[in-house]
């Protein structure tokens, strides 16, 4: 049973990892307001506790570092964090009621943005690495705001909305789960959890691949339109290169082969004139 039960955990925090690095690499492929790779560390939270929601944090952050970029290895810090400060927020019963939601995700989005906006400045020139915090950071700058709290206003933008999403799902699967006390209850909650969830990523990435799809039969199109044009560009040069051609040189009367200045006559007739 002890086995088993072991086997269990190692699957459900495979599952923790594959859903978070899933959803950071859809947060980038379609350039959204969010990071999209909280929701397998605040699952955790709630089913194993803060140490091993702070292991799949880590692990989602040190993988994405060493596949993608190594700046996102230091911001590992912050998912621990994350997973760390989730599970003791589970544990003292805030995700029992709609205010003690938000304040966990208020309180989890300062932690992060406190965390990370150092990182930021070290790593990234104060860049927080998406276009929709990037832009907030710009606005607020050109308004007037200090340089420092725009940054980490922009940061703030991106992870607030992050975390209430991921702690919103999560605080609605564990209201109706009445059996959440029980390891089995939890994980079979979760299951459905990541069954939603896996549909959802499934279906905007087949929305994303049917825009791919049609990009490329659009550029596919332009591309014929313009080598029609080009052929049709070579065919009237063939069609003048076909005329009757007479070249006047010094063999048919022209001493000097540079015109100066030509015109015509009102009977039709062109006259060239030459040195």
């Amino acid at each position: 049973m002890k086995n088993n039960k072991w086997y269990v955990i190692s699957t459900f925090v495979l599952g923790c990892i594959v859903i978070n690095f899933v959803g950071r690499i859809l947060s980038d492929r379609l350039q959204l307001p969010l990071w999209l790779d909280s929701f397998g560390t605040v699952t955790a939270a709630y089913v194993l506790g803060p140490f091993c929601a702070a292991m799949v944090g880590m692990t989602v952050n040190l993988t994405y570092g060493i596949l993608y970029s190594w700046t996102n290895m230091f911001y590992a810090v912050v998912s621990a964090m994350v997973g760390i400060t989730t599970g003791i927020c589970v544990k003292k019963g805030f995700l029992k009621n709609l205010y003690g939601v938000l304040s966990t995700s208020f309180l989890v989005a300062v932690l992060s943005v406190t965390l990370s906006v150092p990182f930021n400045y070290l790593y990234c020139d104060g860049s927080t690495q998406n276009i929709w915090g990037d832009g907030v950071i710009e606005s607020m700058e050109k308004v007037g705001f200090n340089s420092f709290f725009s940054h980490c206003m922009g940061q703030f933008y991106l992870d607030f909305l992050d975390k209430v999403i991921a702690v919103l799902i999560l605080f609605v699967f564990v209201k109706f789960d009445k059996g959440w006390k029980r390891f089995d209850k939890r994980v079979i909650s979760v299951c459905l959890m990541f069954a939603l969830a896996s549909s959802v990523i499934a279906r905007i990435g087949q929305n994303m691949n049917l825009s791919i799809e049609a990009q490329a039969k659009t550029q596919n199109e332009q591309q014929k339109d313009s080598d029609v044009m080009v052929q049709s560009d070579n065919d009237k040069i063939q069609d003048y290169s076909s005329y009757l051609q007479t070249v006047y040189g010094r063999e048919n009367g022209i001493p000097g082969g540079c015109a100066n200045d030509i015109v015509q006559t009102n009977d039709g007739i062109l006259w060239i004139g030459t040195y």
